[in-house]
């Protein structure tokens, strides 16, 4: 399995005609709702950056199963996540699996973990 964002082109095509990307296999109901799609195109159009507002879609071999993002930008040292799986694809451990390694690569990366005190809910 492995994540692939989306890039603005691509996150346009999808809210405007629904249409994927030719390059990728979707399941039935791996693509996030429009009101998800269009909230990240929101948060692209307030500049903020790639890392919090385009989604992944979420891959295994040659299908994309669902996909996951950032709700939002870090605000008071918290971030949201938000994530999908198809149907079909549930109870495979990808939740766990991926949105774990998603999340702590991610808050590396952009240097959020090295500035905030992470403390549990």
């Amino acid at each position: 399995m492995k994540l692939i964002q989306l890039n603005d082109i691509q996150l346009k095509m999808l809210i405007q005609s629904g249409d994927t990307p030719t390059d990728l296999t979707f399941i039935e109901h791996s693509i996030p709702p429009i009101h998800v799609l269009v909230r990240a195109m929101d948060l692209r159009y307030n500049r903020v950056d790639i890392i919090w507002a385009l989604p992944y879609f979420i891959q295994t071999n040659t299908q994309i199963i669902g996909a996951c993002g950032f709700k939002d930008a870090p605000k008071n040292s918290r971030i949201e996540i938000g994530y999908n799986v198809a149907p079909d694809a549930q109870g495979l451990g990808v939740t766990k699996k991926y949105l774990t390694a998603f999340t702590i690569r991610h808050l590396y990366d952009s240097g959020f973990l090295l500035q905030t005190k992470m403390t549990p809910l």
